[in-house]
């Protein structure tokens, strides 16, 4: 369960961000919100931001309906026709403020879940990410699931 209600029309607007493993349970609900798409729910924008050491992206299969960028902390990773692939460690600031920019061209207020697994360093910076973009006509609600080693 997670701690916004995704199955609600209340949300049109999904962003999914993991840090590795924490991909697993962020697939497993973007998967299932694209099926919803496909079936008639309107959803406006998906995108999946994946931050991964090494090569172990390729072991996940993702679809081009997650809008998944990954981004490779360690060492160069090969061109993925299907997804966008970034060397280098994810800004979730910028995630965050572009995202934003995207939806701040749809009328009246948009309420955007945002749903985190990752480890915890990652979640703060996410967190003051969603409160600092957040505004009157834009606002992210986020739900987390962080773990440490």
């Amino acid at each position: 369960n997670t701690s916004i209600d995704i199955d609600s029309d209340k949300y049109k607007h999904f962003l999914f961000v993991a840090g590795g493993i924490g991909i697993t349970p962020m697939r497993s609900i973007a998967t299932a919100i694209a099926d919803q798409k496909k079936r008639g729910r309107s959803v406006q924008l998906l995108e999946t931001h994946w931050s991964v050491r090494d090569g172990v992206a390729t072991a996940v299969p993702m679809s081009a309906e997650h809008g998944l960028t990954m981004y490779r902390t360690r060492g160069e990773m090969e061109v993925d026709p299907v997804h966008k692939v970034k060397n280098g460690r994810m800004d979730v600031n910028e995630v965050v403020r572009e995202f934003k920019e995207k939806v701040e061209k749809t009328e009246g207020k948009v309420k955007v879940a945002v749903l985190f697994c990752g480890p915890g360093a990652m979640f703060t910076p996410l967190r003051l990410a969603c409160k600092e973009h957040s505004s009157s006509s834009v606002s992210f609600d986020l739900h987390t699931e962080t773990f440490e080693w």
